[in-house]
């Protein structure tokens, strides 16, 4: 049966979450920090903290965007393809419950090392699933105050890591899940792999480095609900030369 390890509940307004797939000395995922601001939910990988980050407000719009620290290293926004430093956005649906975000970490692609350094204050490692088989983690808001409405939510398959309450009267929760990796999911990382250029490395006159922690990539998808679907794959193990 597949399982997670128990966890005290982690209040998420109260400090950030931090947290990985895998053993300190085995196949792992990168550190990501979940924080709140206000009311508004931010995520990003401990590897991409200063570059890359997941806004997700309290509004419903939903952003993958560059940060302004790296847009001004970048060269300003001008710089950037299409004129912006988001990559995505995208809006939450509607209901009681919502989960607009989830990460998803293929057992294939945990690496060693790929955490890197754990932070000094991570709360969690997670166990890896079996082969052929996902953790997800999800961020799911509650949009409504109805007394009777269970939170952290009961979810089919899912247990909470860290709940609270927004400032706003929203709810947010962190959740996870153990599954089999779907055939759409190896598709899409395949793809990417495929249009990575394998010469990168090469024009420096070094080898690619296949241990390198910091050699990780996301693909992105959607669900059938809109829900949209990061995954963290591994770049190292995908380039030959």
């Amino acid at each position: 049966m597949l399982s997670v390890r128990p966890l005290l509940m982690h209040r998420l307004a109260a400090e950030p979450f931090r947290v990985a797939i895998g053993t300190p000395d085995g196949e792992q995922s990168s550190f990501w920090r979940f924080w709140v601001s206000a009311s508004e939910v931010y995520l990003s990988a401990a590897t991409i903290g200063g570059v890359f980050k997941v806004s997700l407000h309290s509004g419903g719009q939903c952003i993958a965007a560059f940060t302004n620290e790296q847009v001004r290293l970048m060269g300003g926004e001008a710089a950037l393809a299409g004129g912006s430093r988001r990559v995505l956005s995208w809006r939450r649906g509607p209901g009681a419950v919502v989960i607009p975000f989830q990460l998803e970490f293929p057992a294939n692609e945990l690496r060693a090392g790929a955490a890197g350094i754990a932070p000094a204050k991570a709360h969690s490692w997670l166990e890896p699933p079996p082969p052929d088989y996902s953790r997800s983690l999800f961020v799911a808001f509650r949009t409504t105050c109805d007394p009777d409405l269970a939170w952290p939510p009961v979810i089919d398959g899912t247990a909470p890591l860290s709940a609270d309450d927004l400032p706003n009267g929203d709810g947010v929760a962190i959740l996870t899940s153990v599954h089999r990796t779907s055939s759409e999911v190896v598709g899409a990382i395949s793809d990417k792999r495929g249009r990575i250029p394998k010469v990168a490395a090469v024009a420096a006159g070094k080898p690619i480095d296949r241990s390198s922690p910091t050699s990780r990539f996301i693909v992105t998808g959607t669900s059938g609900d809109g829900r949209r679907i990061f995954l963290e794959a591994a770049l190292s193990a995908q380039v030959a030369v």
